[in-house]
């Protein structure tokens, strides 16, 4: 590919990158700053990250039940139309 083509076709990388140094960034601040003790903070962030975790997992299993009955409703409309 010549660099004229190159030009403009950004995947979103470096945006990605500064995101998540800027996350962890500010993990560490938060740590550093926070009125607890390091077992507190640990505890707290492992409960912060289970809850998370069982939000994203609650999410997918949303998303995944609405895929499978478009993907029916789909199946029933061309079984019908055929």
């Amino acid at each position: 590919m010549s660099e004229a083509e190159g030009e403009g076709k950004d995947n979103g990388g470096g945006f990605l990158t500064g995101l998540l140094l800027g996350a962890l960034g500010g993990v560490i601040i938060a740590t550093l700053a926070a009125p607890r003790t390091g077992g507190e903070n640990r505890d707290a962030l492992i409960e912060r990250g289970r809850s998370i975790v069982d939000a994203a997992r609650s999410r997918l299993d949303g998303a995944i039940s609405e895929g499978r009955d478009a993907a029916e409703r789909q199946r029933s409309a061309l079984e019908e139309g055929a």
